[in-house]
């Protein structure tokens, strides 16, 4: 039946012939889809990668550069690759990204992410913020807030201190010398009274 060494008998639909049990892939180079002619069938498994587009057959089958064509040993068959990833940081098939797979780009000296923004992460709500505004935490996301830790000068007003702040006075700024300047009321007390 003109079968060669390690084949096995295949039913090809028709008839049973000697084929080529597929025991992987095999790249057997670039294929130019413009010339509208299918490389001649080989051993299952072998494919090529469409390095010219083109379009042809019936029904017409669209090839893109990067496409495959495989061969089961009958006929050609197309595997669509040129909008699809191959492999991401070396890993192929269902990908899983894992903390690896970001790296920090100052680490990398390499250029911002162009198009992202803070409101890509999950956990940030970018509402409303105006010019000055901080991000802070409110026990679920990072919400947009108002800058309060410092105090502008003259920005702060009577009704801004709780009445039970309990400042010290070693805290506020010149309340000392001010205070040493005044009159000592405790002897002046003494003097109405009429205690020398």
């Amino acid at each position: 039946m003109g079968a060669a060494a390690g084949q096995v008998l295949k039913y090809n639909g028709t008839n049973w012939v000697p084929s080529s049990l597929i025991d992987g892939q095999t790249y057997m180079g670039m294929w130019d889809a413009s010339t509208a002619t299918l490389p001649a069938l080989s051993n299952p498994g072998d494919y090529f990668i469409v390095s010219v587009a083109g379009t042809f057959g019936t029904p017409a089958i669209s090839y893109a550069a990067g496409d495959w064509i495989i061969t089961d040993g009958y006929n050609w068959q197309k595997v669509g690759y040129s909008n699809s990833v191959s492999s991401f940081q070396g890993r192929k098939g269902i990908v899983t990204l894992q903390p690896s797979d970001y790296v920090s780009l100052k680490d990398t000296g390499t250029s911002k992410i162009t198009g992202s923004s803070l409101n890509d992460i999950a956990d940030v709500a970018l509402v409303n913020p105006a010019n000055g505004s901080v991000l802070k935490f409110d026990g679920t996301n990072w919400v947009v807030g108002v800058d309060n830790i410092g105090i502008n000068p003259g920005g702060i007003v009577d009704g801004d201190i709780s009445g039970t702040a309990a400042i010290a006075q070693s805290k506020i700024n010149g309340l000392a010398d001010s205070l040493a300047a005044k009159q000592d009321t405790s002897t002046l007390a003494a003097t109405v009274r009429g205690t020398p």
